[in-house]
This record gives structure tokens, C-alpha cells and sequence, in this order.
């Protein structure tokens, strides 16, 4: 399989890079920042050009589109961040529609149903509908980039109708940690106590960049004709119990299990079964690289 990758020089682009090659596919990455150490052709390219990105999809069979502002950056006024967002996921999906991409995976996030309710407010209401939280979750965006990526999922499923012969997936991914350290004892990745700007109702769910390489590759193998939409979980940050976080937290959203057999805050039950994924072992890891 013949893959593009954008934003193969981020931290997650890194990792499914070595991990889609390591697979055996043919991957082209992407990126506006070079990558000295890409382990296949790599492309210096700004996805905010439709031409330059029209030339990257040819003879592609699968995109896998990363390419996007992060999170909202304190450099970068909130409407930059959506407008530009936007035109990299229009220009990315639009050319691989045209040139009759098979598979396009987006890396959306967790932030598209969480809100703006911080960590340190959890005297104010949730506006999570349910719990545990699933792929189908409503949106409730709570800031310019959750809005990005809710409008590059809208334009997925108007792809996904007018080809239905064709996969395009979105992953809601959460806030995405390093490497485990086997060394650190406690919680699964690692006991964190939440900062003020920690979305609260992302159910401070995270996820390895291996473990969400993984997916990736497992959607781009195993994924089905259509649209989806994923909310991949490891853990949470905190290394609470999910009884624990919902006392805490979450006191008057609705649960679909009963409290006392709630394991999680987040059901992966959906993804296991469409594509077989499940996340690795767990271990504490190092938080420096997160991103969602």
C-alpha cells in the first residue's frame, strides 16, 4: 500500500512513520519542518497549498492526514488556528477525493466533545451527555481548533456519501504522551495532577503515541467502507479509579453502567471489534511530548 502521511515530523507523525514502514508499506511523508531522519521519501511541502499538495496524492492508495495545527497555541491568534486547520484539511481531503484515494485516516481529537469546562472547575456542570465517553459522543466544541477538527470530520462523512466504496476514518485522539518509563512506579501512565488548562471533560484520557501509531495502522489495514470515527483511550492521567474521577468530576452526567462495575471512562468496545485494536501494555510514561 502506497501511503501519505502528513505531518511526518510531529511527534505522532514520527512514530506511525517508522511504524507504517515498518509494516512493509510504501510511505511519503510531509511536513513544512524537515526530517533529517525519515525512513522513507519525505517531502518539504506547506499543506496550505492546494497545488503542492494536488502533486502529493498522486498514485497514493491511503492518506493518512496529521498535518495540523495541535492545540491552541498561545502564538497564534484562534482564528489562524481554524481558518488554517481548515484549509489544510479541505486541500488534503479534496485532492485525495480527486484522485481516488481508497483510505483516509484524520487525526481529529478528543477536544471536539469536551467543551471548555477546565480542571479546576469541576464545581460547574459537565457537558458530557454520558459516560463512558464513545465514538458516538456528541460534539461540543469549545474552542477554534475543536471547531477545525469537527468541521474536517463534517467534510469526511460528505466524502464518505458521495464514495461509499471508499474508508474515511477519524480518530478522536486524546492527549498523546512519550515513550512508557518501566522505571516509574504508580498509576498506568503515570500519576499527573491536572493544570488549569486541562480539559476536564476529556475524561483525562491519554494514549501513547506507539499505541496511537498502532491504530493507525490497524485502520489503514483493517478499516471498513465508509465513515468512522474512533475515540482511542490507554488510560487516564491522573491514575485515578473511573469511580474515583466520576465522584470527583462527573457527579450528574447520566452513567450507562452502573458505578460500581465502571472500569473506564472512556469505551474502546467498538474500535476492538472493527479493527482489532487495543492498547499496549501499560506502564507510567514520560508527558513531555503531549499534544491532543
Amino acid at each position: 500500500m502506497k501511503v501519505l502521511l502528513t505531518g511526518a515530523s510531529g511527534n505522532l507523525g514520527r512514530f506511525t512513520f517508522c511504524r507504517l514502514a515498518d509494516a512493509g508499506l510504501s510511505v511519503c511523508g510531509t511536513d513544512c519542518r524537515p526530517m533529517d531522519d525519515a525512513p522513507g521519501r519525505f517531502v518539504i511541502a506547506d499543506l496550505r497549498d492546494s497545488e503542492a499538495v494536488s502533486g502529493l496524492v498522486d498514485g497514493c492508495e491511503a492518506v493518512v492526514h496529521l498535518g495540523n495545527h495541535p492545540h491552541m497555541s498561545r502564538d497564534l491568534p484562534p482564528q489562524q488556528i481554524y481558518l488554517e486547520n481548515i484549509a489544510m484539511n479541505t486541500h488534503v481531503f479534496q485532492a485525495a477525493a480527486e484522485a481516488g484515494v481508497g483510505r483516509v485516516v484524520f487525526a481529529s481529537s478528543i477536544q471536539v466533545i469536551s467543551g471548555h469546562r477546565q480542571s479546576d472547575q469541576a464545581d460547574q456542570p459537565s457537558c458530557l451527555c454520558y459516560l463512558p465517553l464513545d465514538e458516538q459522543s456528541p460534539a461540543q466544541p469549545g474552542s477554534t481548533y475543536a471547531l477545525s477538527k469537527q468541521a474536517g470530520e463534517n467534510m469526511l462523512r460528505c466524502l464518505a456519501d458521495r464514495h461509499p466504496d471508499r474508508s474515511y476514518t477519524a480518530l478522536r485522539f486524546p492527549w498523546l504522551i512519550g515513550e512508557r518509563n518501566d522505571d516509574a512506579a504508580g498509576a498506568p501512565y503515570g500519576r499527573r495532577e491536572p493544570g488549569p488548562e486541562s480539559m476536564a471533560d476529556e475524561a483525562f484520557a491519554c494514549l501513547s503515541l506507539a499505541e496511537a501509531a498502532d491504530l493507525i495502522l490497524a485502520v489503514l489495514t483493517r478499516g471498513s467502507k465508509g465513515y468512522h470515527q474512533f475515540l482511542p483511550a490507554g488510560g487516564n492521567y491522573l491514575g485515578l479509579s473511573a469511580q474515583a474521577l466520576v465522584r470527583r468530576y462527573y457527579p450528574g452526567v447520566p452513567l450507562r453502567q452502573p458505578l460500581d462495575r465502571l472500569e473506564s471512562l472512556v469505551d474502546i468496545s467498538a474500535i476492538q471489534t472493527q479493527v482489532g485494536w487495543v492498547p499496549g501494555g501499560l506502564g507510567a510514561v514520560d508527558t513531555a511530548s503531549g499534544q491532543s
